[in-house]
């Protein structure tokens, strides 16, 4: 089972309909950000998106990030900016029905976690 973590919302769940609806609205709704993950401690991965801009309005690009989890608590963290959300929602499609996702074309910025 999914769970979803926004500023107004912790562990909750969501239908993918629900889902899709507040991240389409991000600018008017008042969820600044939605972070899709599963609910089982085993499987730690997950999907979060937010407006690169928020003072853009609906006129930011979107923001996506996705965390893998490898063996012993390695991790490799992915991110990439669409300017719109029809791009943006089949990735949090993919991983609410458990398929893979492609990172393919995505920034490894895995470097900025690991700093710290």
């Amino acid at each position: 089972m999914k769970k979803v973590n926004t500023n107004k919302y912790t562990k909750v769940t969501l239908s993918l309909e629900r889902i899709n609806d507040i991240i389409k609205a991000f600018v008017s709704n008042g969820h600044r950000f939605l972070v899709l993950y599963d609910s089982d401690p085993d499987k730690r991965d997950y999907v979060q998106t937010t407006l690169e801009d928020d003072t853009l309005q609906d006129r930011s690009p979107y923001l996506i990030e996705a965390r893998v989890y490898h063996i012993k608590d390695t991790f490799t963290h992915y991110r990439k900016i669409y300017a719109k959300v029809v791009d943006v929602l089949p990735f949090f499609e993919a991983f609410y029905q458990n398929t893979p996702l492609s990172y393919e074309n995505w920034e490894d910025v895995t470097k900025e976690f690991l700093e710290n």
